[in-house]
């Protein structure tokens, strides 16, 4: 027994078992019974021994998260192609992996609701700071112009922005025991990758890299907020054209470079995400702007430079397709990734209803060639409408956690409800505009519809048909979110086309 850190011994595992296991599939059923309650533990899931650490442990989320789940290893076991005996093994490293991340998430939750208290008032600086604040508030609360007041506010926040180097406040409890905790957890990590490494068969590697890959995307712990962070453009070509087919082989060497890329990006976003989250609660306790605001940057930088990588390969990946082909996947692939910008709208659906039953309607050939150029006249005012919008969307997203952060910073520090920076509102509230703009190009088209029609046959037909549809961002409850995603390997059962991963 080797220990890895935080006091979990981890087992080593060296080739093949040296124990037999007949009967592994009865094994295997076991683990997976004593794994029902560990493998699929969330930080919200473990059980602490404190009412302040069980809000502790929801406090945490998604740093804790495990990077492996127990329902993820017939999928490795399938893609190593190991047999029952290693699977076995394989079963009992991630039960390993995941006892650790419950015991560990556990014993953090603990020592943090034991830790000393993290405020305002231990710290001086923080104290002379809000202090300084609160004397430039009294200052303008004697003015009478609510503008200059806010404009002075804004001001002085930028002051304390433009500082060079300004100091970050003092690591609190919990971002000096979460760096301990992300080292921990890395080497435990390192351990169960090596584990694995030393039961799969090396005449036979398998998509040992892209195991990973996939298994990086499925659990990030990160959810996607700008438009196309989070659609896989090769699950797309998969689902619609086959593992196996002449799409997919053709576009093989192409799909392979873009998993590598965006799983690099994915990595440094979480990496970035991870280690940000902590430096800005404590920025938001102690007051400190700087920080704060320049994580919400990074933090949209990096989910810029990963959707960025979706909008690269969506080109890339369509020359190795034909003509029509190349089309389909530029459609299919625009609305995975801008599926608000791209969603049939109320006129749409209206006209399809309207075709689809125009004999039960009692439409003359001349009604439908009328229907035919209103909809030409609609599509001229909505291509304008949909091209500014597909253009701000990523930005409007990436402005908006400035815009969170910054308005979130002021209103802590200044007591202020407002922005730093009033242009920010408007980048942000644009798609809104244009949203409002086609639901109005939809009501008048909708009338004209009505005129053509006539109330009695415009009434036989359901709301639904044209009634606007309800919205989900990529940030919604209802949009893909990361543990929604399948896993996608390069080999599909009876893959015998070369699609395999053997980097």
């Amino acid at each position: 027994m080797v220990d890895h850190g935080m006091g979990v011994p981890q087992r080593q595992y060296r080739g093949r078992p040296m124990r037999s296991c007949s009967g592994g599939a009865m094994i295997r059923m076991g683990f997976t019974v004593l794994a029902l309650t560990i493998a699929s533990i969330a930080p919200g899931a473990v059980q602490p021994s404190s009412a302040p650490a069980a809000e502790l442990i929801r406090d945490l989320g998604p740093h804790a998260a495990p990077r492996i789940r127990f329902v993820d290893t017939p999928l490795i076991a399938r893609e190593l192609q190991l047999d029952d005996e290693r699977q076995v093994i394989l079963d009992q490293i991630v039960l390993d992996y995941l006892t650790f991340v419950e015991r560990e998430t556990r014993a953090l939750a603990e020592r943090l609701a034991a830790a000393d208290p993290y405020e305002v008032s231990t710290d001086p600086a923080a104290i002379r700071r809000d202090e300084l604040r609160g004397a430039v508030r009294d200052a303008l609360s004697r003015s009478s112009e609510s503008d200059d007041a806010a404009k002075a506010l804004r001001e002085s926040m930028l002051e304390e922005l433009a500082v060079t180097d300004p100091p970050g406040p003092i690591a609190s409890p919990r971002t000096r025991e979460l760096a301990s905790w992300d080292t921990a957890h890395d080497q435990q990590w390192t351990a169960l990758v090596g584990g694995i490494d030393a039961i799969r068969d090396r005449s036979e590697p398998g998509h040992w890299d892209a195991v990973f890959r996939a298994l990086r995307r499925r659990n990030t712990p990160w959810r996607p907020v700008l438009p196309g962070e989070g659609v896989d453009l090769a699950r797309i070509v998969y689902d619609h054209w086959g593992r196996d087919s002449d799409v997919a082989r053709a576009c093989h060497g192409v799909l392979l470079d873009y998993a590598k890329l965006y799983d690099e990006m994915l990595a440094g976003r979480d990496w970035t995400i991870a280690r940000i989250r902590p430096l800005q609660r404590d920025a938001r306790i102690m007051g400190t702007p700087g920080p704060w605001i320049d994580g919400a940057r990074r933090e949209a930088s990096a989910r810029g430079r990963l959707a960025e990588v979706n909008d690269r390969y969506l080109e890339v990946i369509r020359t190795c397709m034909n003509d029509g082909d190349a089309e389909r996947f530029r459609s299919l692939a625009d609305r995975a990734m801008y599926p608000e910008v791209f969603r049939p709208t109320a006129f749409h659906r209206l006209l399809r209803h309207v075709q689809r039953h125009s004999q039960d309607l009692g439409l003359t050939p001349e009604e439908l060639r009328t229907l035919d150029e209103l909809n030409e006249d609609y599509e001229q005012s909505l291509g304008p409408l949909r091209a500014e919008w597909l253009e701000v969307a990523r930005r409007a997203e990436s402005e908006a956690i400035l815009l969170a952060a910054e308005s979130e910073a002021m209103l802590r520090c200044y007591g202020f409800m407002g922005p730093v920076l009033p242009g920010r509102e408007e980048i942000v509230g644009r798609p809104a505009v244009l949203r409002e703009g086609i639901g109005q190009l939809d009501e008048s088209a909708t009338a004209l519809v009505f005129g053509l029609l006539g109330a009695d046959r415009f009434g036989r037909i359901p709301p639904s048909a044209y009634q606007p549809e309800l919205i989900a961002g990529p940030g919604s409850s209802t949009a893909e979110s990361p543990g929604a995603f399948r896993v996608v390997y390069l080999r599909g059962a009876g893959d015998r086309t070369g699609l395999g991963d053997r980097d």
